[in-house]
């Protein structure tokens, strides 16, 4: 029973975790709404230029992070890390919950010590305990299966992260080349 109620748990989290991937996602793509909206106001506003660069650099910064807790999640398998600026919180509650399932693993071990403290149930002891491993190692492959797709998810999202960088280096070229005809519009003579 207690098994049931921690694998229900888990399978509650790990729903949790898909959902907060798909929001990732859909964030990602609200990150490609607001660079079109910056390539129109470009043309207008010489300050919101500087803006658009400065998001620039610290939307590479994120990348940077990104890719570095790719390299955690491959490491451990219940910690997520992202220092995405719009993902920061989805990912800091997936890692919370990672630990509750880490802490609920622990009590199940110690549950697990206390029946094998009880010398009157040697044998159905032995017997419970072969199925916790059984249950456990299981749910191990099915995280283990989850925690791959979560990283091929992570993977896909950083296409679209470099995608967007791409669209906004074109960005950048385009500012530039406006620049330049703009210093040349304003040496024309009248």
């Amino acid at each position: 029973m207690l098994d049931q109620e921690l694998l229900n748990n888990i399978l509650n989290e790990v729903k949790s975790v898909k959902t907060d991937v798909q929001s990732i996602n859909t964030d990602v793509k609200s990150l490609k709404t607001e660079v079109e909206t910056v390539k129109s106001d470009v043309k207008s506003l010489k300050t919101e230029v500087e803006t658009v660069k400065s998001e620039v650099k610290s939307l590479k910064t994120e990348v940077e992070t990104v890719k570095s807790d790719v390299k955690s999640l491959k490491t451990e398998v219940e910690t997520v890390k992202s220092d995405v600026k719009l993902l920061k919180t989805e990912v800091r509650s997936v890692k919370k919950e990672v630990d509750s399932v880490k802490s609920e693993v622990r009590s199940v071990k110690k549950d697990v010590d206390s029946v094998k403290s009880e010398v009157k149930s040697i044998k159905t002891q032995q017997q419970e305990d072969h199925l916790i491993l059984k249950a456990l190692e299981h749910k191990a492959d099915i995280n283990k299966a989850e925690h791959d797709k979560m990283i091929d998810d992570i993977a896909h999202m950083d296409g679209h992260l470099k995608n967007i960088n791409e669209n906004l280096n074109a960005v950048k070229e385009i500012i530039g080349r406006h620049e330049v005809d703009i210093t040349v519009l304003k040496r024309r003579p009248v």
